[in-house]
C-alpha cells in the first residue's frame, strides 16, 4: 500500500472517529442518565485539567457548583475532548450505586436531592463506573460514590460574548486557541491566513486548537501568524461564527475580539407552566414510562406518585 493511500486512510479514519465523538457528546443532552458522583482534587494553575479551562469562563461559574471530569475510559463520555466546556445538571442521593452507604462522614456528602450544575473541565482516567461524574472539590477530603441522575444542559455565558484565550507559548510561529464562554462546547476552530488566502483547520490538543507556521504554505515571513486573527468557530450544535482576535495575550486572559458574538442554545429553554391541579386528561408524559422523581426534576417536569395518569408529566399553561 502506497504512502499516500495510508495517509488518506488515516485521515478518513480520524474524521470518522471525530464524528463519533461529536455524536457521543450530543447524546448527553438526550434524556437523563443514571450514574454516580465521586470526588477528586481541586484544579489549580499547576493542575488545570485536560480541558485547560481553569480559571473558568463565566459559563463555567454562573450557577455552577463545581468542575467535573468525565471518564475517558469505559463508556468514554468525555468523548475525546468534545465535551470540554459543557455544563451538566445532576441530582445526587446519599446512597452508593450498589445500595450501600458511601462513607461515615455525612458532612462530606454532596447536597441531597438538589439540582447541581457542573462544568466539564477534565477527563478521568480511572472512572470505570457507568456514567460516573468525578467532581473537583475543595478541600479535597470527600470520599465515597453517590448514586446520581444527570444530563447535559446549556451553560449560562451571561451577557458576555464568546471569549478567546491563547496558549502561553503562542507567537507569530505557533498559536493555541481556546474558544470559551459558550452555551456548549466548541468542536472546531479554523484560521484564515491572509497571505495563503485559505482556511486552516486547527487540531485540538491539550485544551487548545493549534497550528504552526510549518503547516502554512509559503516562505518566511509570509507564513507568519500575525494578528488580528480571523477565526471561524463551530459549536457542538453545528453553528458557525467568525470573529477576529485582535491580539495575542499571554497569561490565559481573554483577548479583545470583534465583533461580539454568541451561539444559540443546544436545547430549547424549559417551558413555563404549572404543576398544580392538572386534570388527568391534560397530563402529557414527560420522559419515558419509568421516569422517576429525580429524573423528572432534571427534565423540568411535574411529578406525582399518586393519582391517575403518568407520574412524570409536562407542565401546563396557567
Amino acid at each position: 500500500m502506497g504512502l499516500s493511500i495510508l495517509v488518506t486512510v488515516a485521515f478518513i479514519g480520524s474524521l470518522v472517529e471525530g464524528q463519533k465523538d461529536v455524536q457521543k457528546a450530543k447524546s448527553l443532552y438526550k434524556g437523563v442518565r443514571l450514574g454516580s458522583i465521586s470526588h477528586y482534587h481541586p484544579l489549580t494553575k499547576n493542575a488545570r485539567g485536560t480541558c485547560h479551562m481553569f480559571p473558568e469562563p463565566p459559563s463555567g461559574k454562573n450557577g455552577v457548583w463545581g468542575s467535573v471530569a468525565l471518564p475517558n475510559v469505559g463508556g468514554n463520555t468525555f468523548a475525546n475532548g468534545k465535551t470540554c466546556g459543557m455544563c451538566i445538571e445532576a441530582i445526587a442521593t446519599h446512597t452508593n450505586p450498589k445500595g450501600g452507604v458511601p462513607g461515615p462522614n455525612k458532612k462530606e456528602y454532596p447536597p441531597k436531592g438538589k439540582v447541581l450544575r457542573l462544568f466539564v473541565n477534565n477527563a478521568c482516567a480511572d472512572c470505570y463506573y457507568k456514567n460516573q461524574l468525578d467532581v473537583s472539590v475543595k478541600p479535597y477530603n470527600q470520599k465515597g460514590l453517590f448514586k446520581t441522575w444527570w444530563r447535559a444542559v446549556d451553560c449560562n455565558p451571561g451577557k458576555a460574548g464568546v471569549q478567546i484565550i491563547f496558549d502561553d507559548a503562542s507567537s507569530v510561529h505557533y498559536i493555541g486557541v481556546q474558544p470559551r464562554n459558550m452555551p456548549m462546547p466548541a468542536i472546531k476552530t479554523e484560521y484564515w491566513h491572509r497571505n495563503a488566502k485559505k482556511w486552516f483547520n486547527l487540531k485540538w490538543k491539550a485544551g487548545f486548537f493549534q497550528i504552526k507556521t510549518s503547516q502554512i504554505p509559503g516562505k518566511w515571513p509570509k507564513n507568519l501568524i500575525k494578528p488580528p486573527l480571523k477565526l471561524r468557530i463551530t459549536s457542538l450544535k453545528g453553528e458557525k461564527k467568525i470573529i477576529n482576535a485582535m491580539k495575542i495575550i499571554k497569561g490565559r486572559k481573554p483577548v479583545p475580539v470583534k465583533p461580539k458574538v454568541q451561539f444559540k442554545r443546544m436545547t430549547a429553554p424549559p417551558k413555563k407552566g404549572t404543576c398544580k391541579n392538572v386534570p388527568v386528561k391534560k397530563k402529557k408524559r414527560c420522559g419515558n414510562k419509568g421516569t422517576g422523581q429525580f429524573a423528572c426534576k432534571l427534565l423540568k417536569c411535574c411529578y406525582s406518585a399518586k393519582g391517575k395518569g403518568p407520574k412524570c408529566y409536562k407542565k401546563v399553561k396557567k
